[in-house]
């Protein structure tokens, strides 16, 4: 069965801990940081939506990038528009038919094909609000991943 790697980080304390490791150059050093390790020191962080780096959500990176490039709001509604349009296309010509189904725990009907494909008329995604930057980005629901129109609940938009 096939099984996701989700990176999974150890505790600030730990993370602290091992950086400390490298500069021990002593036995006794070395011992006494062993002796310093607690039991929470060994809780993993959950996996987060944020880039690990920066904390930054991908929504804020793109909404921070398409005001460094200059790129309109209408202009990411219409590549966004396209970008369905033509893999709704390939899907009902049969090119997406490498992917293999996936029984979700709690769903009675496997998936069976991408259900991240929306079209939807650029009218309607112009109504949207920014996802991000409020009041003033332009990364929406509708312009940007499949994960922020779950997360953001576009399907009753669309």
């Amino acid at each position: 069965m096939w099984r996701c790697r989700i990176p999974i980080r150890h505790s600030r304390k730990m993370r602290s801990l091992m950086l400390r490791a490298n500069k021990a150059k002593t036995a006794g050093q070395k011992l006494a940081l062993l002796a310093s390790i607690r039991p929470d020191f060994l809780v993993p962080e959950l996996p987060a939506v944020a880039e690990f780096s920066s904390g930054e959500t991908m929504g804020h990176s793109a909404d921070r990038l398409a005001a460094a490039f200059g790129a309109i709001r209408m202009e990411q509604d219409e590549f966004a528009v396209r970008s369905h349009t033509l893999a709704k296309q390939a899907q009902d010509k049969g090119y997406l038919t490498d992917l293999i189904p996936v029984q979700v725990p709690g769903s009675t009907k496997p998936i069976t094909h991408d259900n991240g494909v929306r079209v939807s008329p650029i009218e309607r995604m112009a109504t949207l609000k920014p996802a991000f930057i409020k009041p003033h980005g332009t990364v929406t629901a509708a312009n940007s991943s499949f994960l922020v129109s779950k997360i953001k609940n576009i399907d009753r938009f669309l």
